[in-house]
């Protein structure tokens, strides 16, 4: 089996969990290319009661998709074309029996999703979420199903020499897998438990046994360069800085998902002084220097 096949069976299968979100994902008038689903939810050996689900939508023209999905404005469209995705958390299911659900949203183009998982990402922020288990939960037709499986393969690759510059082609296949895991979390500043690499590995063994073995067959497309991967894994972390002020326009009540974050995976509840709460990327860095310390914040 090709890794295209491989991929393309895993997108396949169904998450009927997420599936009840589609129809919030799916404005009138305005209908996206792809739209995936991703994360802890995607199983059951990862998700934790206060999981919620994490969504793709690459569409033609994400400022149209987010004008109709979210009642997005300008500001947000053009901050998407600079630092891609736009993020937003939305909730489905209020007014009837049972809690509102929350969700996470990424939206961006066609071209941009193109790019970011390819050999010209600028950073490892979607070649890390592609390259990992992923439900394809909407395509607009077939070569939109095909380009699906062509992300995923892309972004794979694309991590290979990287993966490679960390651990030697002959090293273990868990060890390997590992790496590959583990990628995306060492090019991020992420509210992460030492544990999650590990789980992700043991959510889907048997997925990413067949799959990183398929992809260790394969040549490299660049030679392993531990230099350069330390490079692109820096350039990483400082582009997704950049996105936190970015989150503070574009995502409603981003520091309170930051602290429940805190809480829920690592026990730590944050007390911010008003101050803090008004103004955090000017007055609560100390704060997250303290989390860094702690190797809460990686």
């Amino acid at each position: 089996m090709t890794l295209e096949a491989l991929i393309e069976a895993k997108l396949g299968e169904p998450v009927p969990e997420a599936e009840a979100y589609v129809p919030a994902l799916l404005p009138a008038g305005e209908e996206p290319a792809l739209l995936f689903a991703y994360g802890s939810c995607l199983s059951k050996k990862t998700r934790t009661p206060s999981s919620f689900f994490d969504f793709y939508v690459v569409a033609d023209r994400p400022g149209a998709y987010l004008a109709r999905a979210f009642h997005a404005g300008v500001m947000q469209a053009l901050l998407g074309r600079v630092l891609p995705p736009s993020v937003y958390h939305r909730t489905i299911g209020s007014g009837g029996p049972g809690e509102p659900r929350r969700f996470k949203v990424c939206v961006l183009s066609t071209d941009q999703i193109r790019r970011e998982t390819s050999s010209r990402a600028r950073d490892i922020h979607h070649l890390g979420r592609f390259s990992k288990r992923m439900a394809l939960l909407w395509a607009r037709n077939d070569a939109a199903r095909q380009e699906a499986t062509r992300l995923c393969a892309s972004a794979l690759r694309t991590l290979l020499p990287h993966a490679l510059a960390l651990v030697p082609r002959n090293a273990p296949a868990e060890d390997f897998a590992l790496a590959m895991l583990r990628l995306s979390y060492l090019g991020e500043q992420r509210v992460a438990e030492d544990s999650k690499v590990r789980a992700l590995l043991d959510a889907e063994p048997d997925y990413y046994a067949s799959l990183f073995a398929k992809l260790r067959e394969e040549p490299p497309g660049l030679a392993p360069d531990a230099a350069r991967t330390r490079r692109f894994l820096a350039r990483s972390r400082r582009r997704g800085l950049l996105r936190w002020p970015k989150y503070v326009i574009t995502v409603d009540g981003w520091l309170d998902i930051l602290l429940d974050k805190l809480e829920r995976h690592h026990g730590v509840k944050l007390e911010l002084s008003p101050r803090e709460r008004r103004w955090p990327l000017l007055f609560a860095w100390g704060k997250y220097l303290e989390m860094r310390r702690k190797g809460i914040v990686r």
